[in-house]
């Protein structure tokens, strides 16, 4: 006869436990995602979001010139003499960011494993949008029928896909370390 796994008291703590991880990194995560667009709303942190979006102007500048641009930027107007671009609110890339900090920091690890994950998926994100943002310059000049559908549609989907595989990287990267911890 086979044992009854389901009435094993171990069986239902570790289901128990399962559920009260899994609610916890979800209502963890709806909160400080909710805070992140609250404060987008709300305008509290536009002067953050303005300088992210000025140094992701002023860096995608300096990748057009290494690839011969005559490219500038200005506050956030990324300009040559064959295309400008603003990099606003809302086009920095800060939403996809938002969303893999969120999910990094509402996981029940050690906070010397989200470091890590903090600095290298920042890092990872943000030179991932300076070439998204390039891309779309170049759309601008060769393909400026699709811009539109690359900048709104396209891009965003592929860049907050591109954070949800980092933090599953991540979550594999730390999960192995805490296992060879327990070794």
């Amino acid at each position: 006869m086979k044992p009854n796994k389901k009435n094993n008291p171990k069986n239902k703590s570790d289901n128990a436990s399962r559920k009260f991880i899994i609610i916890r990194f979800l209502s963890v995560f709806a909160i400080l995602i909710s805070l992140y667009y609250l404060s987008v709303s709300s305008g509290w942190f536009d002067s953050a979001i303005m300088a992210y979006a000025h140094s992701a102007a002023k860096a995608s500048s300096w990748i057009l010139l290494v690839l011969g641009e005559d490219a500038s930027s200005k506050a956030e107007i990324l300009t040559s003499s064959r295309y400008s671009l603003v990099v606003g609110v809302g086009c920095e890339g800060s939403e996809p960011m938002a969303m893999f900090l969120s999910a990094l920091i509402a996981f029940p690890f050690a906070w010397r494993l989200k470091l890590r994950g903090i600095l290298v998926g920042a890092a990872v994100l943000y030179f991932l949008n300076l070439f998204r943002i390039v891309g779309l310059y170049y759309s601008g000049i060769y393909y400026p029928d699709i811009f539109n559908m690359l900048h709104t549609e396209i891009f965003p989907i592929v860049f907050i896909f591109i954070a949800m595989i980092l933090w599953i990287i991540w979550l594999q990267w730390a999960s192995g370390k805490i296992k060879a911890q327990a070794v």
